[in-house]
């Protein structure tokens, strides 16, 4: 197959697609990535471009990045997109008529579609979906909404895109720590809520349930984070870093987002035998050997929870490590596009 790939970052192609882009071109496959104008590099096995007009975020310049991605079809004499990330879907299903679009929605933008801009955004991606060949999603709530309002082809990829289980692989094993060591990853946005992870350790730790809060990441809340830990003892923001260093430390990962698409951080974590806890929430729920609990914000109930798992013993997370590989996901979706762009040839 002929593959191509529109995101807008080269983060995203990084962080979803770097093995599968490299096991395609292994077995034999095309993989042509587009990306926002600026964004390209020269550091992988892959026909590269940018695309003049493509962003993360509505604009104008939209216009222009339609016909590029038309001609970028076209020369390439593509079998298959996929897209993904809001606004590059929406581009792209737009733009290309010719070659069957597959959405891999990695979360739609909203935990659900009942207030006011959450339903604009229902309303915009059920527009779409006449011109979407097929969909890839990747927890629960995504998949009801889609069951609702799609009826091509869809694939629900219930580990997400997996891991590479030689990198993340646990250290050994050892009993309940004397000292618990609260591990916190993500970026420091309002959805995140960087701010219930302090609260939570605080609360643990006036019960004798922890010891250290450590934070990986940044985002426009940092500052005010760190001011408000700035003399605090236990609580140190790490930055953005590697986070295998600090999952061989630690004791439980706690993780406070309003709502996911999946959780890629939990994954890891369990994957690695860190005990991983998190609001009950999309994209929180979904994700195996995560222990849930309370509503966003509910800081008591997750402290509860953490508080509890220490009380007995700090047992290790229940899933099965194989079930997480990157490779289960990645023949999952190579299968689907196959069926996807086959079914496209046949009806011409």
């Amino acid at each position: 197959m002929r593959i191509g790939l529109v995101a807008s970052k080269p983060v995203t192609i990084d962080r979803f697609f770097e093995d599968w882009i490299h096991a395609w071109t292994a077995d034999g496959h095309e993989v042509h990535v587009a990306l926002e104008d600026g964004e390209v590099s020269e550091s992988d096995p892959t026909s590269m471009i940018g695309i003049k007009g493509l962003r993360r975020r509505p604009s104008a310049a939209v216009i222009r990045a339609r016909s590029e991605l038309q001609a970028w079809c076209r020369d390439r004499n593509l079998d298959v997109v996929v897209t993904n990330a809001a606004t590059p879907s929406a581009v792209s299903r737009l733009s290309i008529s010719d070659t069957p679009v597959i959405y891999f929605c990695h979360g739609l933008h909203w935990r659900n579609s009942h207030d006011w801009p959450s339903y604009a955004w229902s309303v915009i991606e059920k527009s779409l979906l006449s011109r979407t060949a097929g969909v890839i999603f990747m927890n629960g709530a995504d998949e009801r909404w889609f069951r609702r309002n799609f009826r091509g082809p869809m694939l629900n990829l219930e580990a997400g895109v997996g891991l590479d289980l030689q990198v993340w692989k646990p250290p050994t094993a050892s009993e309940c720590p004397s000292s618990i060591s609260l591990l916190w990853v993500g970026e420091f946005t309002t959805r995140k809520r960087p701010q219930d992870a302090v609260a939570i350790f605080r609360e643990l730790r006036a019960r004798g349930k922890a010891t250290e809060l450590v934070m990986l990441g940044r985002g426009p809340l940092h500052t005010e984070i760190a001011a408000t830990c700035k003399s605090e003892d236990g609580i140190v923001l790490a930055g953005h870093t590697d986070p295998i260093p600090y999952f061989n430390k630690a004791s439980a990962l706690i993780h406070t987002a309003t709502w996911e698409g999946f959780t890629r951080v939990l994954l890891e974590s369990v994957a690695m035998g860190v005990p991983a806890f998190g609001y009950a929430t999309k994209g929180v729920l979904d994700v195996p050997g995560v222990a849930v609990s309370g509503e966003p914000g509910d800081v008591r109930a997750l402290a509860d929870l953490v508080a509890h798992w220490v009380d007995s013993g700090c047992p290790a997370p229940m899933v099965n490590r194989e079930d997480l590989d990157w490779q289960i996901a990645y023949q999952k979706v190579t299968d689907f596009l196959a069926q996807v762009s086959g079914a496209s040839r046949s009806g011409q």
